[in-house]
């Protein structure tokens, strides 16, 4: 019994492990803290684990290896997404004079 439960925590916690590393890609539009090999190593490994875990006849207790395999192959295919082709972030510089610029000088300084 414990070993079922060891198996779904650890199967929960591998498929959500990826999620806030796919969120950041996706809000930030880019991957580029991630090294290239993290991510083709990855990939390959989820979809060599999404093709072994397909039954052959029906789900006969591979389906939680089934999930987490399409699960993770979606997140990573989304970071390689944004590692490929990164979105180009429009960046506004403000114009000097709508900067609210003071300078308060001391009323008993000379210059």
């Amino acid at each position: 019994m414990w070993h079922i439960i060891f198996g779904w925590a650890s199967t929960v916690c591998l498929g959500l492990g990826g999620i806030p590393q796919g969120y950041k890609s996706w809000k930030e539009g880019h991957s580029e803290g991630l090294s290239w090999g993290l991510l083709l190593l990855w990939q390959t490994g989820e979809l060599t684990m999404l093709g072994y875990s397909i039954p052959l006849k029906g789900f006969q207790g591979s389906w939680p290896v089934f999930l987490i395999a399409l699960v993770n192959a979606i997140v990573a295919g989304v970071i390689l997404r944004f590692k490929l082709f990164p979105r180009k972030i429009q960046v506004e510089i403000p114009r000097p004079e709508s900067l609210p610029l003071k300078l308060a000088l001391p009323r008993d300084l000379k210059v």
